[in-house]
């Protein structure tokens, strides 16, 4: 009776040491990635001569990543798709509040060459530290981003999208934009 009773005092024991290693451990807010605490101060967008501008997330930590390559891949889609159906909106403002959302229009393969006012292509490369937006630097009312001006962007992220802290508390947050 004796050896049951420190087996199952031992037992105890550590499930609650492990407990505590576990609640220790330090997660993002609610298990969700935090855009704000990831994306540095100042974004660089470079224009080019084909009429298109890139617009590039250097990420301090790399997005989440799944247990298979397939899972990985699905899971990319699902994220990206977030910054085209409304959930994460980056949208991009100069001094005259003259805002320029990104990726509204049409979305093109990644990889692909956007050709017209309001295309624009995703990607994340490998390291899933860099998120990478390339649109046709102009609007379908003529807007577009110049070098040497200043530009502010606003990221809203939206509640219950399953993977980014939301910003409804706090409203959108703000970063610099240094374009090329």
């Amino acid at each position: 009776m004796v050896r049951i009773t420190v087996l199952i005092a031992a037992v105890s024991l550590f499930a609650l040491s492990a407990c505590t290693a576990i609640t220790d451990f330090d997660m993002p807010t609610g298990g969700l990635y935090d855009l704000n605490a990831n994306i540095p101060a100042d974004v660089g967008v470079t224009l080019a001569g084909d009429g298109t501008g890139s617009l590039v997330l250097n990420l301090t930590e790399p997005l989440p990543t799944a247990a298979d390559a397939a899972d990985q891949a699905a899971m990319d889609q699902e994220m990206l798709a977030l910054l085209t159906d409304g959930t994460v909106n980056l949208t991009v403002q100069n001094a005259a509040a003259v805002s320029f959302l990104l990726t509204s229009g049409t979305q093109l393969a990644a990889g692909a060459v956007p050709a017209g006012a309001g295309q624009y292509a995703l990607s994340l490369d490998a390291t899933r530290s860099v998120l990478t937006i390339v649109f046709f630097n102009e609007t379908s009312t003529g807007a577009t981003l110049n070098s040497g001006e200043t530009y502010t962007a606003l990221f809203d992220v939206a509640a219950d999208n399953g993977f980014f802290v939301d910003t409804v508390a706090t409203g959108p947050f703000q970063r610099t934009v240094i374009v090329n």
